[in-house]
């Protein structure tokens, strides 16, 4: 090969690796997100595998072997996007088997329609005008792929939406019967004075069996109570029911709080907010294997009109916040507990955060200290 023929060979091929990365680089990031790198060490990473790439295709005549590079450069590329490890595989073969039915069509139309040679096709300008052909047909199939998916994905998300809405319905009634009950029972307390009245006017009338009577509805009543902690209604409301739960699953909540008297955030909003939390980490409390002491903390804190929350909860490993599956029995409400939380928290333009590290896994909720951006009289 004289050097005009290696210098159109190398800059044919140049254009097409340059192609073909691009390719998969778009493929794989209209399918899934891209992970938080800067933007200029992306660059640096698809230079080095398209050089890499180029070196192959130039020096080596080896199909098969430029055949396990190509694969090599896809699977390595998939690594930029936030993808499963089973998704990276599965992808890239896909991405592969597109690519190679592709290149097997544009063999065919250029061999049968334009009567070029075979040979000459895997060279010069028949090179980079075959793998232009090819990345167009490429990217048709992906389209194609990418419509189906937004369709599917969009199916699946009404669906989540209206199980989620149901679920947040359902949600609201059972914690609205919660505070209630914590109401009634808070009136009670009030009634005290008489029912110790009553109790004295039973010993000193030596009503003996009817003043025991008396104790003992009393006391199922106050076994009932939820003893106040922070002096917000719904919150002690909350984190009683709670510290009963967790303690059937001999796991200890650490309640700590700060200035709770003055929230303006609906009750309920709070309530579902707070229980989902608190039931997401009681639940992954309960299933860690080894720990002598299973426990939760629990901070809320009222500051600069901003409501944090924070629970943290153990884990066995850390978790990729970015996945995070369910092990409920029913799959069918996985991830609406967080739905009905993310829904809350845009309501108000606050943040949800996950966060997993030192094996400890933390849920924050911040939220801006204003009344429902919603009618009191919401369904």
């Amino acid at each position: 090969m004289n050097n005009f023929d290696f210098t159109q060979t190398a800059i044919s091929n140049i254009c097409a690796v340059v192609l073909s990365i691009f390719s998969i680089h778009y493929f794989f990031s209209c399918f899934f997100e891209r992970k938080k790198i800067n933007k200029f060490l992306v660059w640096g990473i698809l230079a080095a595998i398209a050089a890499i790439f180029w070196v192959f295709q130039q020096f080596i005549t080896d199909r098969f072997v430029n055949m396990l590079v190509l694969f090599a450069c896809t699977y390595a590329i998939s690594f930029l996007n936030k993808i499963k490890w089973y998704n990276n595989i599965f992808f890239s073969l896909l991405f592969y088997a597109i690519s190679s039915i592709s290149e097997s069509i544009v063999t065919l139309i250029m061999i049968y329609c334009f009567g070029i040679q075979y040979s000459a096709i895997r060279h010069g300008v028949f090179l980079f005008s075959g793998m232009l052909l090819m990345i167009c047909l490429i990217f048709c199939n992906h389209y194609l792929f990418h419509f189906i998916d937004t369709i599917w994905q969009s199916a699946e998300t009404d669906q989540k939406l209206e199980v989620a809405d149901n679920l947040l319905i359902e949600q609201e009634r059972q914690y609205t019967l919660l505070v209630n009950n914590h109401r009634e029972i808070s009136k009670l307390h009030h009634d005290y004075k008489n029912m110790l009245i009553g109790l004295q006017a039973d010993l000193l009338g030596k009503e003996y069996d009817q003043a025991l009577e008396h104790v003992r509805k009393e006391l199922a009543l106050v076994s009932l109570a939820n003893a106040p902690i922070s002096g917000n209604q719904i919150i002690d409301t909350i984190v009683n029911n709670k510290i009963t739960a967790a303690k059937k699953e001999n796991i200890e909540i650490d309640f700590q709080f700060r200035n709770l008297q003055k929230i303006k955030i609906d009750s309920i909003d709070l309530a579902i907010l707070l229980g989902n939390a608190l039931d997401n980490a009681i639940e992954a409390t309960a299933r860690l294997t080894g720990h002598k002491k299973k426990s939760i903390s629990l901070l809320i804190v009222l500051k600069d009109e901003m409501l944090n929350v924070i629970v943290k909860n153990p884990v066995d490993n850390d978790i990729d916040t970015d996945f995070l599956d369910t092990v409920k029995k029913d799959k069918r409400f996985h991830g609406y507990g967080i739905i009905n939380m993310r829904t809350i928290v845009d309501r108000y333009s606050g943040s949800l955060i996950f966060t997993c590290r030192d094996l400890s896994f933390a849920t924050t909720i911040l939220l801006p200290n204003i009344p429902p951006p919603y009618p009191a009289n919401r369904k």
